[in-house]
């Protein structure tokens, strides 16, 4: 007598799933959060931001004796800011069956219509954030491989040498282009990645790009073309900054105008790194409060920075408190002023000082889909497959970087 068994009833069975859909994906975005940085769309003309702003000067004073000849009359010293906008986008594509079929829970574990939009939306936000913490050239890493094929060796993240988080920013499907040098380099070639391997920061493309050793890498319209125009939205690496990463910034050449620089330490040894300790930290704190007037609200770095301040405070016995910002982002506090805040995406073995009064998201208008009258999504050609985009026309601006500072050259605990 034969029982029935699962194997023999298998394809009567229906197959159940929860409804919960775990996104495998990070949504931490310290600086898309608008407690932290204020968006202006009011003060923008065109397609530019502009803000004036008065240099200190102690011309037009004295001090003088009865009956002596008054100081000379000078005029303030004035300039004026331009901000561009930058222009960013995500897209995807959709078929009307898999509309249709993953329309109720059923069906699928969730509306692939609902699921694209909203990933699409977590992940443009994400692309975002790194920006905020570059210096607008768009590069994502670098070539780290001696005989580089369809499988890549890569290594600094935002193209940082002496980091070798290569892949920090690298997932498959992505579609890249290579070029020789950060801006104004030669572009190799471009490929679409097919597998990252994380732990060996090792990424397998689906052609040959020709690329040769300490080529940067860059998505697939983001690096600027060999003309040294940058195409990404401004971040903090070329913000607070002296001229290491961005000379002239909004107009303004930070070589000729120095007063047009943030605050800025290094270790003993410009480049070297080197152990993290309070008086480092507290002489930029004194540079940005006292020399540059500034008020940070925070301390930003990435979360094995932030590790290595809690080792260096306990083996110190300083006392730390968890200390939190407006939005819920928190972090211990340095000297009870100013939590330090990880994120994951912030650039390696070095702390921002962020006074974001002086820091402004400028926009035309809100991030948003793309609609024009015709709805948001839109047939493709002659087919039954629907494309949607979303799209931010912004740049990151700030009024004041001397108010802001550095801390580089830190050696992070790992």
């Amino acid at each position: 007598m034969a029982a029935l068994t699962m194997s023999a009833f298998d394809n009567i069975l229906k197959e159940f799933y929860l409804p919960l859909f775990e996104e495998q994906f990070n949504r931490q975005t310290v600086l898309m959060d608008e407690v932290i940085l204020k968006r202006d769309s009011e003060h923008v003309e065109g397609k530019n931001a502009f803000i004036a702003v008065e240099w200190e000067t102690l011309g037009g004073t004295d001090s003088i004796s009865e009956e002596g000849t008054l100081p000379t009359p000078e005029p303030g010293d004035y300039n004026r800011l331009q901000i561009g906008m930058k222009y960013h986008y995500a897209r995807f594509r959709i078929t009307g069956p898999v509309i249709d079929a993953s329309a109720s829970d059923p069906g699928a574990f969730a509306p692939a219509l609902q699921r694209e939009m909203k990933s699409k939306i977590t992940s443009f936000l994400r692309h975002a954030n790194r920006m905020m913490f570059g210096d607008s050239s768009g590069a994502l890493a670098r070539i780290d491989d001696a005989s580089p094929d369809t499988t890549l060796g890569v290594d600094a993240a935002y193209g940082i040498a002496n980091d070798d988080n290569g892949t920090l920013f690298l997932t498959p499907n992505m579609n890249l282009t290579f070029a020789s040098a950060k801006t104004s380099g030669t572009n190799r070639g471009t490929a679409r990645v097919t597998a990252v391997n994380k732990s060996t920061d090792i990424i397998t493309v689906n052609a040959d790009p020709g690329v040769s050793n300490n080529d940067f890498i860059f998505r697939e319209n983001s690096s600027d073309d060999g003309t040294g125009t940058t195409k990404e939205m401004m971040g903090l690496l070329g913000i607070i900054d002296t001229t290491d990463f961005v000379t002239t910034l909004q107009n303004i050449n930070g070589s000729t105008e120095t007063r047009w620089q943030a605050q800025h330490r290094t270790g003993s040894t410009a480049g070297t790194n080197e152990a993290l300790t309070l008086l480092r930290m507290q002489l930029l704190w004194d540079d940005v409060t006292f020399s540059g007037g500034g008020q940070p609200k925070f301390i930003l770095c990435n979360q094995r920075t932030a590790l290595t301040y809690a080792m260096m405070a306990k083996r110190e016995n300083i006392t730390t408190n968890k200390m939190s910002l407006d939005g819920g982002w928190s972090g211990l506090d340095f000297n009870g002023q100013a939590p330090v805040i990880a994120d994951v995406m912030c650039p390696p073995n070095r702390m921002f000082y962020v006074t974001p009064e002086t820091l402004r998201l400028y926009e035309m208008a809100r991030p948003q889909w793309l609609d024009r009258g015709t709805g948001v999504l839109k047939q493709v050609g002659d087919t039954d497959v629907f494309q949607a985009t979303y799209y931010w026309y912004s740049e990151l601006g700030v009024s004041n970087r001397g108010k802001n500072g550095v801390l580089e050259d830190i050696t992070e605990l790992s």
